[in-house]
């Protein structure tokens, strides 16, 4: 059982990725900043830092988290009990 330290640590670590996600999407990696990055967030940059080591490893982290994501549904599609057809229909779905 986690802590509500733990719970707090990871939802401010979720927050800063999805705002990262969004300053990628808009700017691209190299375009991107960290001061952007956590004026997105509302963090300071600072705190950014308390969470990830530079800008590669917050790019790193959020496309991991992505990855992971997309294979738990996609297992979930291939392991579903319907024809082939429809399983491939749907991995096509959830991959795009």
């Amino acid at each position: 059982m986690s802590t509500r330290r733990e719970r707090e640590r990871e939802a401010h670590r979720r927050e800063i990725l999805e705002a990262a996600g969004r300053v990628f999407a808009r700017k691209g990696f190299a375009g991107a900043t960290m001061d952007e990055i956590a004026q997105e967030a509302e963090f300071s940059k600072a705190a950014l830092y308390l969470y990830f080591k530079n800008k590669e490893d917050l790019f790193l982290s959020l496309i991991h988290e992505k990855l992971d994501s997309l294979g738990k549904k996609l297992r979930e599609v291939a392991s579903a009990d319907v024809p082939p057809d429809v399983k491939i229909e749907n991995l096509v779905r959830v991959h795009l």
